[in-house]
């Protein structure tokens, strides 16, 4: 023994192996003990080390696990074990298992909080999924994702990947099987069922409307009436602005933008094609800037880079453009055929004229009334050119 305590000395190595102090603090490899044990040197259990409090100093730059196999296990229950992580956690290895007994994948401030009963569901980022009680097969992966659905919600097969997609995720069953990938993407819907929305806020504002599909940078992004369904959006701001549209199909930049109203049954395919579209039904456009006036007109067919460009008739036009820049500055005639390469090209209001050529009845220059010549038929190249009497 000494002054400071009680110490072990060993002769042959010449060397204090155990002090007790006078603290009460046992030394085992130091003679300045600081706490209740102090080892210094390495220390092995075949039993069990239990502690309140586990505190790995700052100093420790790492921990291995050195035998060829063994398994570290933090808690006995679920429900009430909390471990916390101060600072970044690097891991290295060939799989993470997180289970919480019904197979969610939970990770994130407030992710998944209130999940009771629901199953299968994988949330990542903060409050993502934060509301859901007892939906299922669900997978929402950002920043509120899928977070503001009404509790006890029951929406199944949803997969929101974005900061703020989906973020209403559902307030009944009806709002299942939805699809919304990129910021925004469907951040309104609540009980529209069965929609795809992929890009910058893509379908943002669909609340109640189903069966939609909405692919590009804000596609669809204002259709927010109940009866717009059943619509297929594709293209930067395709659809953007058809707030109530039904069964339209709009692929490519622009295309079927409109301008509000409950357009329906139109197709518009390539750029900007029928893109002032409001309450129009039942057009067809395909090519670049084809119908990209009409507004409210209906039962009209163009084909071709301009074809019906400047066509915009409040009613049933009736006239079939075949052909690029095919009757391309007809605004209000109707009942006319354009089939060609410029066919019909300068005509402007004529009525039920059939030009079938290229450039056919393209260069009328007989007079003011000839660009609204109707009642006519040329069949040719360049036919009916030149100058001629309207035949009205």
């Amino acid at each position: 023994s000494t002054t400071s305590g009680f110490q072990l000395y060993n002769d042959d190595t010449t060397a204090y192996r155990l002090t007790l102090s006078n603290a009460g603090n046992l030394g085992i490899g130091t003679t300045s003990p600081d706490s209740k044990l102090h080892v210094a040197g390495d220390i092995r259990s075949t039993g069990n080390i239990i502690a309140e409090n586990f505190i790995v100093s700052s100093s420790v730059t790492y921990m291995t696990q050195s035998f060829s196999s063994g398994s570290t296990i933090f808690g006995d229950t679920p429900s009430d074990d909390t471990h916390q992580f101060t600072g970044s956690l690097f891991i290295t290895g060939s799989r993470i298992e997180i289970n919480d007994g019904k197979a969610n994948t939970i990770v994130g401030a407030a992710a998944g909080d209130a999940i009771t009963t629901g199953t299968a569901n994988v949330a990542i980022g903060t409050r993502a999924l934060s509301t859901s009680t007892t939906g299922g097969s669900n997978v929402a992966i950002g920043y509120e994702a899928m977070n503001d659905s009404a509790a006890g919600n029951v929406i199944t097969g949803c997969t929101a990947v974005g900061t703020g997609a989906f973020k209403t995720g559902g307030t009944t069953s009806a709002g299942s099987f939805v699809t919304a990938i990129g910021y925004g993407a469907l951040n309104k819907t609540t009980t529209g069922g069965y929609n795809t929305a992929v890009g910058l806020y893509a379908g943002y504002s669909l609340t109640t409307a189903q069966k939609n599909t909405m692919l590009g940078s804000q596609a669809g992004r204002f259709a927010s009436g109940s009866s717009a369904a059943e619509n297929v959006y594709v293209g930067s701001n395709a659809g953007m602005n058809l707030n109530d549209g039904l069964r339209n199909v709009a692929v490519g930049r622009l295309a079927m933008q409109g301008g509000g109203g409950n357009a329906q049954y139109n197709v518009g395919l390539g750029y900007s094609a029928l893109t002032a579209i409001t309450t129009g039904i039942k057009n067809v456009a395909i090519g670049g800037s084809a119908l990209t006036t009409e507004d409210t007109g209906y039962w009209n067919t163009a084909v071709g880079f301009e074809a019906l460009k400047d066509l915009n008739y409040d009613g049933a036009g009736n006239n079939v453009a075949v052909g690029s820049y095919s009757a391309a500055n007809l605004t209000t005639g109707i009942n006319s055929v354009a089939i060609g390469h410029l066919a019909l090209g300068t005509h402007t209001t004529g009525l039920r004229n059939i030009a079938i050529g290229t450039a056919a009845m393209s260069d009328t220059d007989a007079g003011s009334t000839s660009l609204g010549s109707g009642d006519n038929i040329f069949i040719g190249y360049s036919a009916g050119g030149g100058t001629w009497a309207d035949a009205a």
